[in-house]
């Protein structure tokens, strides 16, 4: 299938809406190694301090993201049936040398930033569908230096650039809404993993397409903490007029498990 193709219409009518992230800059909850010690056992288990470059926070993230992405890094792939956190994520992968899919690396990820005391979220990207089958996750932290969120993706090792500026994830979208062209900046260090490795995830191109059908909606939870433990509630941010529930913060969904709100972008 052309993602491209089949997508890069749906993106053009939300051209000209709002910077929808600046919604996403109040009402979270983001808890660090010292309030939480599940973020702490995470933290000394590691010994993340060793990636903090206190003169360089980017360093930092890139640090992390490639640690995040080489403890995970198994060429056949098994998903977790634990409960998801970073811990039990890692023990299992090294426990039966599998990888994971792409929202468990966001979560070992996410959970090693706010270990640190950054502002980190775990962002599910989804497509138009309702109920889909596949989407795409990423991790998203706040950058002091650069004042504004930038997209780490743990699963393929890379920053996300345009025209030498590192990206967000909702400037990811507006890249394809713009026909920009997408840099992956990998941070491996032993060469750029072959691209027939793990069914294509490594070839831009192909990826790239999969980004069209992916970034339509976006999901994260309120709280941000160990992701077996951050609550019930989440904030689905869908464009106007997805469904008509998506407005003044309706809820939408509920179970057991999880309440979805949807926020209008506008």
């Amino acid at each position: 299938m052309d993602c491209r193709t089949s997508f890069s219409s749906l993106f053009v009518p939300l051209a000209t809406a709002a910077e929808w992230s600046l919604l996403w800059n109040n009402d979270f909850i983001y808890f660090n190694r010292f309030n939480d010690t599940c973020l702490n056992d995470l933290y000394k288990q590691y010994e993340l301090e060793r990636f903090v470059d206190k003169n360089n926070e980017f360093n930092t993230y890139r640090n992390l993201l490639r640690w995040s992405y080489e403890i995970l890094l198994y060429k056949e792939q098994a998903e977790c049936t634990e409960a998801l956190n970073a811990i039990n994520i890692i023990n299992h992968c090294k426990k039966n040398k599998v990888t994971v899919n792409c929202r468990s690396h966001a979560i070992v990820l996410t959970e090693a930033l706010l270990s640190l005391n950054f502002k980190a979220r775990t962002i599910g990207c989804l497509p138009i569908d309702i109920l889909p089958v596949e989407s795409h996750v990423m991790t998203s932290v706040y950058s002091n230096s650069l004042n504004k969120w930038i997209a780490l993706d743990s699963a393929r090792n890379c920053i996300y650039s345009c025209e030498n500026d590192i990206l967000s994830i909702s400037e990811i979208r507006n890249c394809l809404i713009n026909g920009k062209k997408i840099n992956y900046v990998y941070q491996n260090r032993f060469g750029k993993i072959s691209q027939n490795y793990s069914n294509n995830i490594y070839n831009d191109e192909w990826f790239t397409d999969y980004l069209y059908k992916n970034m339509f909606r976006f999901v994260c939870n309120r709280i941000n903490r160990v992701s077996d433990q951050s609550g019930r509630i989440a904030y689905h941010l869908a464009p106007k007029g997805y469904l008509d529930y998506n407005i003044e913060r309706n809820i939408i969904y509920e179970t057991e498990e999880i309440t979805i709100r949807y926020i209008n972008n506008e």
